[in-house]
C-alpha cells in the first residue's frame, strides 16, 4: 500500500467548478436541539429538493478495519478499506469518484442529492486549493459532471436521528469493517501518523519496561501524554516535572554550590522527594492533612497519576508550602 505524494492535479483550481455544499444545519448544536427536532429539521431539507435523486454516504472505522458505503434507493455499495485509512479518508472515499459519484456518473438522472454526516469532509470540499489527492479527484469528476449538465448538491445532516437513508449507509459501513477483501487504494500519507506513533510507542515502551531504571519510571510505568502535566500555572507545571524526576532545587543544589548532600531537618535522613512526600515519619500528620487519612504511605505513582487528586486539586502545592520544601529556586 503506498502513500500518496505532492502532485499536481489535472484541472488547475481557476478552472474547478465551486461545489454546491448545503450545511445549514449544522448551524444548529446538536446538545442543544432535540433527536426529534433535528430529525424534523433534516426531512424538511431532504424534501425542499425534490428532483433529486438521494444518495447517503458514510465511513466507518473500528479498531484497525475500515470500511465505507453509499445508499441510493435500493442499491447498497459497502467497501472495505485498508486499516491504516482514517476515518475522514473514508468518507471522503465514500464519495469519491470511484463510489457515489461514480455511480451517479452513470446514473440517468442530472439531479443528484448527497447526503453526508461528515460535516468536515463536506467542508473539505469547499476548498478548491486543497492539496488532498482525494478531495481533489472529488472536485475534478464533479467539474466534469457539471459541465455534463448534471447538479450535484452535498448536503450535511445529523447522524443517528433516525433518517433511514443515513442509518442504511452507517450499517453497511459497519459491515465492510469487517469484510474479508480489502479495496486496494493509496493511502494519504496524514493516515499513517497515527500507525507510525503507536508502533514507536510501542518500541519505546519495550525499552522503557527493560532498560529503564530510574526515579521517573517508578511513577510512569506506562508512556503516554500526561495530561496532568499542563497546569493553568507555569510554577507548579516546573514544580510537578521535577518532582516527577526527583530533582528539585532542595534536594541537589549541594551539586552546584559544592556543599554536601543535605539530610532532611526533621530526622536526619537522606533528603529526597521520595522521603519528603512518603518516607519522613515527622511529616505523617501533615500528609493525613493534605492528602486525607489513606495517604500515611502513599505510592508515588498513584500520588502522581493523571486521576490523582494531589496533583488535579493542587494539594500537593499546598503540602510542599507549608512543609517548606523548595522544589524551584
Amino acid at each position: 500500500m503506498a502513500c500518496d505524494s505532492l502532485e499536481i492535479p489535472e484541472t488547475p483550481p481557476w478552472k474547478l467548478y465551486p461545489p454546491a455544499v448545503d450545511v445549514s444545519l449544522a448551524y444548529f448544536e446538536k446538545r442543544q436541539v432535540s433527536p426529534d427536532e433535528f430529525r424534523l429539521r433534516s426531512l424538511e431539507l431532504i424534501a425542499s429538493y425534490p428532483d433529486h435523486m438521494k444518495t447517503y454516504t458514510d465511513g466507518s472505522k473500528a479498531d484497525a478495519d475500515v470500511g465505507c458505503a453509499f445508499v441510493q434507493g435500493p442499491v447498497t455499495r459497502p467497501f472495505a478499506l485498508p486499516g491504516h485509512a482514517s476515518v475522514f479518508t473514508s468518507e471522503l472515499i465514500a464519495i469519491n469518484s470511484h463510489k457515489a459519484l461514480h455511480f451517479i456518473e452513470v446514473d440517468g438522472d442530472d439531479q443528484h442529492l448527497v447526503l453526508s454526516d461528515s460535516l468536515s469532509s463536506l467542508m473539505a470540499l469547499q476548498d478548491l486549493d486543497s492539496s488532498h489527492f482525494i478531495v481533489q479527484n472529488i472536485l475534478t469528476l464533479l467539474t466534469t459532471l457539471s459541465r455534463s449538465g448534471k447538479q450535484v448538491v452535498f448536503c450535511w445532516i445529523p447522524s443517528h436521528v433516525g433518517i433511514s437513508g443515513n442509518g442504511a449507509a452507517d450499517a453497511a459501513a459497519r459491515r465492510a469493517t469487517h469484510a474479508s477483501g480489502t479495496l486496494t487504494m493509496t493511502v494519504p500519507a496524514n493516515d499513517l501518523c497515527a500507525v507510525v506513533s503507536a508502533f514507536m510507542l510501542k518500541q519505546w515502551q519495550a525499552h522503557w519496561d527493560v532498560h529503564a531504571a530510574n526515579k521517573l519510571r517508578e511513577i510512569r510505568p506506562r508512556l503516554g501524554p500526561w495530561a496532568s502535566s499542563c497546569r493553568r500555572v507555569r510554577r507548579e507545571e516546573v514544580t510537578l516535572c521535577l518532582l516527577r524526576i526527583g530533582h528539585t532545587y532542595a534536594t541537589h543544589r549541594y551539586l552546584l554550590c559544592g556543599e554536601d548532600q543535605p539530610r532532611c531537618p526533621r530526622c536526619g535522613d537522606r533528603y529526597t522527594v521520595r522521603h519528603v512526600l512518603i518516607d519522613c515519619a515527622h511529616l505523617a500528620l501533615e500528609r493525613m492533612r493534605h492528602f486525607g487519612s489513606g495517604s500515611l504511605r502513599p505510592a508515588l505513582c498513584g500520588m502522581f497519576g493523571d486521576d490523582s487528586s494531589s496533583v488535579h486539586d493542587g494539594y500537593i502545592f499546598s503540602y510542599l508550602d507549608d512543609v517548606q520544601f523548595h522544589a524551584t529556586y
